[in-house]
């Protein structure tokens, strides 16, 4: 075997290794080697919160609640649980979206960290005491 053919199958190789883990990250499939999805689960929570902040104005606006819930549910939740069938869900990947949701709701009626109201609290106000994730 000559140097140039195994300089080319290296190569070969390297841009083969490259191309399936772009392909990989283009597909968002981003399991480690445990099995865990926090990767996976965190990029998605922040693509959903870039296309809310998108339509800050229509989420936060003076539509029904109705209305606006009805949106979020379909538009936001639709982005950051796309895949969820494969997640394996730990505590931790559950408080992220627990979170997440809270995060929603408080940016959809316009309620401060500096106001010191509890979770529980928001979901019981405006007669909305179910989280999605319950």
């Amino acid at each position: 075997m000559s140097k140039y053919t195994v300089y080319t199958s290296l190569y070969y190789i390297i841009l083969c290794y490259f191309l399936l883990r772009y392909i990989y990250i283009i597909l968002c499939y981003m399991l480690t080697n445990y099995g865990r999805c926090t990767c996976e689960i965190k990029s998605g929570i922040a693509m959903a919160k870039a296309a809310f902040n998108k339509k800050r104005a229509l989420f936060t606006s003076t539509l029904d609640l109705k209305l606006r819930k009805k949106l979020v549910k379909c538009y936001i939740w639709s982005i950051a649980i796309y895949g969820a069938e494969t997640w394996t869900l730990r505590a931790a990947d559950q408080k992220h979206l627990v979170s997440f949701e809270m995060w929603c709701w408080r940016r959809m009626e316009k309620i401060s960290w500096t106001d010191h109201v509890r979770n529980e609290e928001v979901l019981q106000s405006r007669s909305r005491g179910i989280s999605y994730m319950k």
